[in-house]
């Protein structure tokens, strides 16, 4: 049964907020394992750093090879990335690194933000009581995300650049065409210092806020 709706949901972060300023425990961090339902070996893990109104999911991986059940063979990018969220502006950067140029560059990236409903089911992971939310991913190949999240741990993020449950994901699956899991290996509560990525040179990204704003106007003022 569906029982938040959107103003529930916004006023359930804003509670999650709040109860971040007096918790204890408002930085740490979370490392995901990745798995895929085409590959029983393939795998991969992401972390997600956290404070205060920050979050940083970072992305390292080496490229490697897998042979499917259906033997196909499947490709796995490298990877060398980091998105960070400000929670209050709801403002993203993302830092990648151009192996060309060997550096690395950030850009603005639009914050997707799921259109997530909640729902009056529950579940243990490991000492964690975890509600279920369902939303349509961004990305069409994704289909629905269900994402367990615990309201005991005050953090309105999780894996995969997801935002905006009252509570930390710790578990998410996907079941379109790319199906596949997240779920928590580790966690780890204890200070973090500034989270926003810093080092290299910035470049504007067609993803980014401006470049969508100035594609808005020309539209806009196109004649026909």
């Amino acid at each position: 049964m569906k029982i938040q709706t959107h103003a529930n949901i916004a006023l359930a972060i804003l509670t999650t907020f709040c109860l971040s300023t007096v918790s204890a425990q408002v930085g740490g961090y979370v490392v995901y394992k990745r798995t895929f339902d085409f590959g029983d070996n393939l795998f991969y893990q992401d972390t997600l750093r956290f404070k205060e109104g920050e979050l940083l999911y970072i992305e390292k991986r080496e490229g490697q090879n897998w042979k499917t059940r259906s033997g196909y063979d499947f490709k796995l990018a490298e990877a060398d990335r980091a998105w960070f969220l400000d929670l209050a502006k709801q403002e993203s950067t993302e830092q990648q690194y151009n192996p060309k140029a060997k550096a690395y560059e950030l850009s603005q990236k639009a914050a997707h933000h799921l259109d997530w409903e909640i729902h009056e089911e529950y579940r243990q992971i490991g000492k964690y009581t975890v509600q279920k939310a369902t939303a349509k991913h961004y990305h069409p190949s994704y289909g629905i995300t269900t994402a367990w999240f615990a309201t005991d741990i005050p953090v309105p993020g999780g894996p995969d650049r997801l935002w905006g449950l009252p509570g930390l994901i710790l578990e998410c699956s996907t079941k379109g065409s790319f199906k596949g899991a997240f779920t928590m290996e580790q966690i780890v509560f204890a200070p973090q210092s500034n989270l926003r990525p810093s080092e290299g040179q910035w470049v504007q990204s067609k993803d980014s806020p401006q470049v969508y704003k100035k594609s808005l106007r020309e539209l806009l003022n196109k004649e026909y």
